[in-house]
């Protein structure tokens, strides 16, 4: 039989090398965890085990699991306009609507695919503060929701030039999407008979694993498995005119290892912006032209900033030896 990894049960202080600490929170999830979000003062996490999980990092306790029923959780987000959902995106295609309060789930819509193949995950979300819910996945369409509705039908689409593979928005109409092929996508809601404005390709030679809009909506960065960061701006005319110009840098690598970013989060107050790597578990925080590297024994899942107080919450998997599968830890 195939051994049970054995999974921390209570919350746990871990020493860290540079005299932080690194604080575990029980009953985390059995499978690799894909996303982190914080919704109020809760924190939120999908994993592939196919359950959504509540966590109150102040009292560092479970609050809640719910499984969605949906298969593997390949997406997360939470409401921008109620403290009480929270969104998931599973493999086999379903958007769903989590309502903490209640304690009960439900379906506002689904990717069918596109008829080629069997691709259907949903595999990004986004909550607008117009009350409506982006997402894209492995089908490349593109699908806006209105949680209101209940009929599952979408309330504007379009397609993508390849798969996604990561989304951000900024307000409530500026949503970019990074897809197979180098592409990235950069759509205007206000518009929804033309909903793609933009389809440009990457400046980094190799495929897109991540990619997070600055907190002013001017730009975004990018992460490639190739080890390296792009910084690149929406308005590229005007960026140059005020003097900005786009760039990247190396990161991620020991000697000539070069390790995918796979998670990059922007302080929402300071600019600042950290990035993880999935194979070696290091965890870089630059801030203007300096940076400094944490390496950690597990695998480095999705990061997130709580401003208040001044905390990096981020998710870590545990490669188990003896079947490849990863046990989720939150930290």
């Amino acid at each position: 039989p195939v051994p049970t990894p054995k999974m921390a049960t209570s919350a746990a202080a871990i020493p860290n090398n540079d005299n932080s600490v690194l604080v575990s929170l029980p009953d985390p999830p059995t499978d690799g965890i894909t996303g982190l979000s914080y919704v109020d003062e809760l924190l939120a996490s999908t994993s592939w085990d196919g359950c959504i999980r509540i966590h109150d990092t102040k009292s560092r306790s479970h609050k809640a699991t719910k499984t969605m029923d949906s298969g593997p959780l390949l997406s997360l987000a939470c409401s921008a306009t109620s403290k009480n959902d929270v969104l998931a995106g599973g493999l086999n295609g379903n958007v769903m609507i989590y309502d903490m309060s209640s304690h009960t789930s439900r379906r506002i819509g689904r990717h069918l695919g596109n008829g080629r193949d069997n691709k259907v995950a949903c595999s990004c979300l986004s909550s607008l503060e117009t009350g409506l819910v982006a997402s894209a996945g492995w089908d490349a369409r593109f699908h806006l929701w209105d949680v209101r509705s209940s009929n599952e039908n979408a309330v504007v689409n379009c397609a993508l030039p390849a798969k996604a593979y990561s989304m951000d928005s900024h307000h409530s109409y500026t949503v970019v999407v990074a897809t197979a092929n180098r592409r990235i996508c950069v759509l205007d809601l206000r518009n929804t008979s033309q909903l793609l404005t933009h389809d440009r390709e990457s400046s980094l030679k190799y495929q897109t694993r991540t990619l997070r809009l600055f907190p002013d909506g001017t730009g975004f960065a990018l992460g490639s498995i190739e080890g390296r960061v792009a910084i690149e701006y929406l308005d590229e005319i005007k960026a140059e005119q005020e003097n900005k110009k786009k760039y990247a840098f190396k990161c991620h690598r020991v000697g000539d290892t070069v390790y995918p970013v796979n998670a990059i989060v922007f302080h929402p107050i300071y600019g600042t912006f950290a990035t993880g790597e999935y194979l070696k578990s290091r965890l870089w925080i630059f801030m203007l032209l300096s940076c400094k590297g944490f390496l950690y024994p597990l695998l480095f899942a999705a990061p997130q900033f709580l401003h208040n107080p001044p905390f990096l919450l981020y998710g870590m998997n545990r490669r188990c030896r003896w079947n490849s599968r990863d046990v989720g830890s939150m930290e």
